[in-house]
């Protein structure tokens, strides 16, 4: 029996959804495979992602940003538990080692997290990073460039260069440091079906109302605070909690759909806001869902994201401005649903493939 480790970071969706076709791709080809996925997330919502089964066990201690807003990241915060984290950063991965170690992992993968690489190596159980970003960039965005922050920093990259390999995802470039990049095309789940019908039907809605869906990569707080359009011609999905202003009549909270998946809804939608991230991007584009997007000037991955949502017509920014205003479905106007991009989404297959073959199974 062959047991493959996941390590998945907590921080957003995104790295649940940009890993989990590779779960399920290793479920199917690795005869007798037991994986094992040791995330923040709920256990419910990471089987929604990567199916089913598996066995969960406790994360590495790998800290995430702390954000004040889907696109606003509380440095001071932030900057306390990496500190925390790398105060002895020798002692926290041997123990990471033995737990590897106790879980007889053949091989580990990690979207993003660090220590379980370096354990990895450590106990010398091969192992893979695979995203579109690494915390240490990340970290050299948003913390100050003193001699403590840089010395934290070398320790992640060095942890990340113990992989046997860094699979980066398009439409990412260039990420520096890595001595181990193998580029790979971009990473989605897969296209969704067309349940516009349903969703009219559970939200009591009328059969021409237009349908939208407002999320912001599970990652609520200020700058998700949007007005909403005083149109009947359209139905606004929302997931629950996320703070709106203006009209309620036209909006309907998320669970009223029945736990309908995300990728079902993106092919089913006239339009989704979000903000810039990696899985809402690329599942959009996929699905050929039209996306107005809260870009993200700081964030390292933005200008490739975000470039490349503009270039190939599958979304435009939008302001804060507009978003609190209410007049930023006029934005929308310039994109129409394109058919579904499904040829350039073969990141998961691709990985998938390298690693069965440097593993020799």
């Amino acid at each position: 029996m062959r047991r493959i480790v996941f390590d998945i970071s907590g921080h957003g969706l995104g790295h649940l959804a940009q890993i989990a076709p590779l779960i399920r791709l290793l479920r199917q080809r690795v005869d007798g495979a037991r994986i094992i996925i040791r995330s923040r997330h709920a256990r419910g919502v990471v089987a929604e992602f990567a199916g089913t089964p598996f066995t969960s066990a406790p994360p590495p201690p790998d800290p995430e940003l702390v954000m004040l807003s889907p696109v606003r990241v509380d440095a001071e915060r932030t900057l306390a538990a990496y500190v925390a984290l790398h105060e002895d950063y020798s002692a926290a991965v041997a123990r990471e080692a033995e737990k590897l170690a106790a879980l007889k992992a053949d091989v580990l993968i990690s979207d993003i997290g660090y220590t379980g690489l370096a354990a990895a190596a450590e106990a010398g159980i091969t192992a893979y990073a695979l995203c579109s970003l690494h915390w240490e960039e990340t970290l050299a965005a948003y913390l100050p460039g003193n001699g403590q922050t840089r010395a934290i920093r070398k320790q992640i990259l060095d942890s990340y260069n113990s992989a046997r390999a860094f699979f980066l995802a398009a439409p990412r470039r260039h990420i520096g440091g890595l001595v181990n990049v193998r580029p790979i095309a971009p990473l989605v789940r897969g296209t969704g079906r067309d349940r516009s019908a349903a969703i009219r039907r559970l939200a009591g809605a009328g059969p021409k109302v237009k349908l939208g869906l407002i999320s912001f990569g599970g990652i609520a707080g200020e700058a998700a605070k949007v007005r909403i359009p005083d149109d009947p011609g359209w139905l606004w999905i929302v997931r629950d909690g996320l703070p709106l202003a203006g009209a309620s009549g036209n909006t309907a909270p998320l669970s009223a759909l029945g736990g309908m998946d995300m990728l079902d809804l993106y092919a089913s939608c006239d339009l989704v806001l979000t903000k810039t991230g990696y899985g809402t991007f690329t599942e959009c584009a996929a699905s050929g869902a039209p996306c107005l997007y809260l870009p993200r000037p700081d964030w390292p991955e933005a200008r490739d994201l975000e470039t490349w949502m503009r270039a190939k017509g599958y979304g435009l920014p939008v302001s804060a401005g507009l978003l609190a205003s209410g007049t930023w479905k006029d934005q929308a106007s310039r994109l129409r649903r394109r058919p579904a991009g499904k040829g350039i989404f073969r990141g998961a297959k691709e990985a998938a493939e390298m690693i069965l073959a440097d593993l020799d199974w």
